[in-house]
């Protein structure tokens, strides 16, 4: 049995700070996080929303790093770091390439307790959150979730939202935010975890140099809060325009150390892992009745609640949805479950649990959050802590029927019930629109030297088939990736099919010649592997993630499936009425809505204007005789790709795929002409109408090819733009960092660079007294980039990132897979590891300013607004 916790080393330094080193030496690359053990459990009333808001201004500068120099030295090192606050916590991690990683030790000692509060940060700060808040009142299941956990909460503050309430953040100081930082970040109060590849002694020498010193701070006062006891069933109505409604049906369940949390874990499992699951079977299978319906539970510190979400197909009812899971409940906690079906979802927990490993920082997330929650004098000493996860798979493995069936009657009870809905409020989710015509509107080097990503053991061979064949050989896990692709999307379907590709990728694991829908799911769920078939714009296929004991298996189903599907018209009858409600429930989402209609316009006459699920319109017309001509037309081995990556013998897997794939056959190709396209040459603006809490506003033009030789000096330009981690790019920095006009700001033209061109976009979400003011920074923004060179300290601060985060992509199997797939595709070279660096270095300012004129046009763009502007 895998152990995550038997190379760990516990050291807690003499003022308290509790330190967790792993050395993992897979790969070059160093994890660092620190926990705090202060979430919104922690916050008192009126004072919600503290921990998450300090969470920001740990970003805005120290006595040591100023405002932006947190994530400019990330940047300048090639890293990655964020942050995040839940009910029980708040954690701040860094992700390094390992000859670089020690600066994230620095930058934590500092702000531990020099952090500064300046009035006017804390203020554009202030602004910055409550967008968030916006954010989250805008999308459908943010605004259910918070009704549900204030419901069922009454005393408890898990009745809070993480975010915190409106008036609190209004009337939030910058004294009381100072106050609360006093009172829980300090030395005795944290978790500091490492996992990589570094040297413990050393790493920790550096610790106690740097965090040895701090006072170790008051004891924290924590208050215990018990929620009383729910009486009876709690309701509560949602009302919004929405096309969509949606049902949230949550029960008070155990804290981490109850026992009875890992019934509850294999509960959850049951009901919605997969199409074998309860609720799949009952409501997507039987009824009919949603598109989307998923159980949740997570380990917390105070009994949380368990919960389930269904989002309800247009002519449904939520009452029927309601009555249906009470009854699968109700089931569950009246009859065993079969041995079979217990097994296959303890396989799952444990594949899961196995491939949870596969980075360095789902390792430290792990570690960490455990170290924080599992505490519980509860518990036992040999389980408090990270420990927890040594025993996890015991446990789950020793659950039985009896305790499922006990478990689900003692908690799925009506009187510890809330039922949350979402109703449309009458005025439905009209959109309006209308469509005018616009006016015209000295660096310092961190002595990095490259540390080179372990170069994987690949290989390439064409089959006699013209299948090509990439594999790598790796040994993090014992897994294995499989990544298969056929050269044909929606690029190549009719216009009057719009959606066939999206859908045949649905349908390919819907059933084959050998096996059916259910004989697929069962498989791949008995053994707990993941599969997922798809079809995008350029190319469809499959990709199988199983255990190295399953690869059989694995290889199997690959072939089968992408060979051998049948399309069986009563599937395909299901899977249509599901495209048409996803697409409905698009309509929900402004983001979504507004890029739909950005592609609309910049893309007119080409395939890529189209959403690749297609419109109503044209999915209503899709029948079974046209998924079966697509596939035989487009799927055939040399017209395909595939990757295997992971623990395997490579002679072996060859030869176990030309049996598996004996009787797929090459043929002709008579691939369909697509039609060239021009960038625009007036400027458009598109407002669409929601009833929304902000606009959200792209603004674009046509892109590049990722053929296109200027690639990696675009790749550059992005980073300094407003592509950069962090707020080190310009339009980040400028919108969000200084402005506080949004939460999430970005521009990129590299993105979506494909076989076609791709999309120059700048995406802002703000308030709508706002719109204005944000539209018009990133129309200079990009007009200054066009007329005035980068800055040499710009163009290497973006060359050190782009250099020293390419290790990150290449983390897991899948990832890697996914690389050769595109290497191939793209005509990359197996040696693009290694020439990467190079390019990049190559690039110059004058490259940089000579691409910026060339593909960014400020003056014509489309710019699109969705929200509740007039």
């Amino acid at each position: 049995m895998i152990s995550l916790c038997s190379d760990v080393r516990r050291t807690v330094l003499s003022n308290g700070l509790t330190v967790l080193t792993k050395e993992v030496h897979s790969r070059p690359i160093v994890s660092q996080m620190i926990w705090y053990r202060v979430g919104s459990r922690n916050e008192e009333l009126g004072q919600t929303g503290k921990s998450h808001f300090l969470e920001h201004m740990l970003f805005k500068g120290t006595n040591k790093y100023a405002k932006g120099e947190i994530d400019l030295v990330t940047t300048k090192n090639g890293g990655h770091n964020n942050a995040f606050t839940w009910l029980d916590f708040t954690s701040y991690y860094f992700t390094f390439a390992s000859d670089r990683w020690h600066i994230a030790l620095d930058i934590e000692a500092s702000r531990m307790r020099e952090t500064i509060f300046s009035p006017e940060e804390f203020a554009a700060e202030k602004q910055v959150v409550i967008e968030e808040l916006q954010i989250g009142q805008d999308g459908p299941w943010d605004a259910l979730e918070e009704e549900v956990w204030a419901t069922a909460f009454k005393q408890h503050p898990y009745h809070n939202p993480t975010v915190g309430w409106m008036n609190d953040l209004i009337n939030a100081t910058v004294e009381d935010m100072r106050a609360y930082y006093d009172q829980w970040y300090h030395p005795r109060n944290a978790i500091l975890v490492l996992t990589g590849d570094f040297n413990t002694d050393d790493a920790l020498e550096r610790i106690e140099r740097l965090f040895g010193h701090i006072p170790a701070g008051p004891e924290p006062k924590r208050f215990s809060i018990v929620e009383p006891p729910q009486r009876g069933e709690k309701r509560v109505v949602v009302k919004r325009p929405t096309p969509v409604e949606r049902l949230m049906i949550a029960f008070h369940a155990p804290s981490v150390s109850n026992s009875d949390s890992f019934p509850m874990q294999l509960l959850a499992m049951l009901l919605s892992s997969g199409r074998r699951s309860r609720l799949y079977q009952r409501l997507q299978e039987e009824d009919q009745s949603v598109t989307y319906a998923k159980a949740s539970f997570h380990d917390h510190i105070d009994p949380p609640l368990f919960y389930i979400q269904a989002e309800v197909r247009p002519g449904k009812t939520l009452s029927s949805v309601e009555a249906a899971i009470l009854e699968v409940l109700e089931e569950l906690a009246t009859k065993p479950v079969s041995e079979a079906e217990l097994e296959r979802v303890k396989r799952q927990i444990e594949a899961n649990f196995i491939l949870g490993h596969e980075t360095v920082l789902e390792q430290a997330m792990l570690l960490g959050q455990f170290e924080t929650i599992a505490q519980s004098t509860e518990l036992p000493e040999t389980e408090r802590g990270y420990l927890y996860l040594d025993h996890y798979l015991e446990h789950i493995k020793a659950v039985t029927a009896e305790d499922i069936m006990r478990v689900a009657a003692k908690y799925f009870s009506d009187r510890s019930r809330t039922v949350g809905l979402l109703v449309n409020d009458g005025n439905s989710a009209r959109s309006t629109s209308a469509k005018v015509t616009l006016g015209h509107y000295k660096h310092s080097r961190y002595g990095i030297c490259y540390r080179k990503m372990p170069k994987p053991d690949i290989e390439r061979t064409t089959l006699d088939s013209g299948l090509k064949l990439l594999t790598a050989v790796t040994n993090n896990v014992p897994a294995v990736s499989l990544h298969a692709v056929v050269n044909a999307g929606a690029r190549y379907e009719p216009e009057e099919k719009a959606g066939l590709s999206s859908l045949l990728g649905e349908m390919l694991d819907e059933g084959t010649e050998r096996r059916s829908f259910e004989e697929i799911a069962e498989q791949i769920e008995n053994v707990g592997g993941h599969l997922r078939s798809f079809g995008g714009y350029a190319q469809s296929g499959i990709s199988i993630t199983v255990l190295k004991s399953d690869l059989d298996l694995g290889i199997d189903l690959l072939a089968d499936i992408l060979t051998r599907p049948t399309f069986p018209k009563q599937r395909l009858d299901k899977q249509l009425d599901r495209h048409i409600a996803q697409i409905k429930s698009r309509e929900d989402n402004p983001k979504t809505v507004a890029s739909d209609a950005l592609n609309e316009i910049i893309y007119r006459g080409h395939p890529a204007h189209r959403p690749r699920i297609g419109y109503l319109h044209t999915v209503s017309n899709i029948s079974r005789d046209d998924l079966v001509a697509f596939h035989e037309e487009y799927f055939c081995p040399n017209n395909a790709i595939l990757a295997v990556v992971g623990d395997i013998n490579r002679e072996e897997v060859k030869l176990k795929l030309e049996r598996a794939l004996a009787l797929w056959k090459p043929k002709q190709l008579r691939l369909p002409a697509v039609p060239e396209i021009n960038r625009q040459r007036e400027p458009i603006s598109k407002y669409i109408h929601k009833e929304k809490e902000q606009v959200n506003i792209f603004m674009g033009h046509l892109g590049i090819k990722r053929t296109n030789p200027d690639y990696y000096a675009l790749l550059v330009l992005d980073t300094i733009l407003g592509s950069s981690p962090g707020f080190t790019s310009r339009i980040p920095r400028r919108l969000r960092d200084e402005q506080g006009l949004a939460y999430h700001t970005y521009s990129n033209i590299t993105r979506s660079a494909g076989i076609d061109p791709g999309r120059f976009v700048a995406f802002i979400g703000t308030s709508p007294e706002n719109r204005q003011k944000a539209t018009d920074l990133i129309i200079e923004e990009l007009k200054l980039i066009t007329e005035t060179p980068v800055t040499g300290e710009e163009l290497q601060v973006a060359k050190d990132y782009l250099t020293g985060s390419f290790v990150f992509n290449l983390e897991t199997n899948a990832q890697i897979a996914g690389f050769l797939v595109k290497a191939e595709i793209f005509d990359l070279g197996l040696d693009y590891l290694e020439r990467f660096p190079t390019i990049i270095e190559a690039i110059s300012v004058d490259e940089v300013y000579h691409v910026a004129k060339k593909y960014l046009d400020p003056v014509n763009l489309t710019v699109v607004v969705v929200g509740a502007q007039k």
